[in-house]
């Protein structure tokens, strides 16, 4: 069923798909634009981090705020009303905690009102934000997606748990 969902939302990804710009690509002006929009967005969102799902609803691939995980790549999908226009960056923070942008993908939701993003992760942590446009009404919620190394997940399946497993905190993978 897992895999019957991930090729259905990979197909929608190719038919449906946004607008990609790599941060490579943006000359150093457009970096700095939406930079500008990132931090102007994060402003707006600081005392309200949620997104109002009458403009952009996430259906998959971002659960909390905050995920540890493994894999290099997540898979973002949600749904919005035809005519919305959803933007989805990803960056990091640098040590004086100023944003570095890796990626933008731009979305024009049509007629089937879904969106589908393909999202590769750094190690370390990976901020997300996702905004919806709609009329007069935004939207903004940022999440953070932090990618362990893979030797560290060999290493926990190397381990034998002498305990119950619903009793162990594992809170050094935060």
């Amino acid at each position: 069923m897992k895999r019957l969902i991930l090729l259905l939302v990979m197909v929608s990804m190719f038919l449906i798909g946004g607008t990609v710009s790599k941060a490579e690509k943006l000359n150093q002006v457009e970096i700095e634009k939406e930079t500008v929009k990132i931090v102007q967005t994060l402003d707006k969102i600081k005392d309200r981090n949620t997104l109002d799902e009458k403009v952009v609803k996430i259906v998959s691939g971002l659960e909390s705020k905050y995920q540890p995980t493994f894999d290099k790549y997540r898979i973002v999908s949600g749904e919005a009303k035809q005519g919305t226009y959803v933007t989805v960056w990803k960056y990091k923070k640098s040590v004086d905690n100023k944003i570095v942008l890796n990626e933008i993908t731009l979305h024009t939701i049509g007629a089937s009102e879904i969106f589908s993003d393909l999202i590769e992760l750094d190690l370390g942590k990976n901020f997300i934000l996702i905004q919806g446009e709609k009329d007069i009404s935004t939207t903004a919620a940022e999440y953070c997606l932090n990618r362990k190394d893979a030797r560290i997940q060999l290493r926990l399946k190397a381990m034998p748990l002498l305990f119950n497993s619903n009793k162990i905190d594992f809170g050094f993978l935060r």
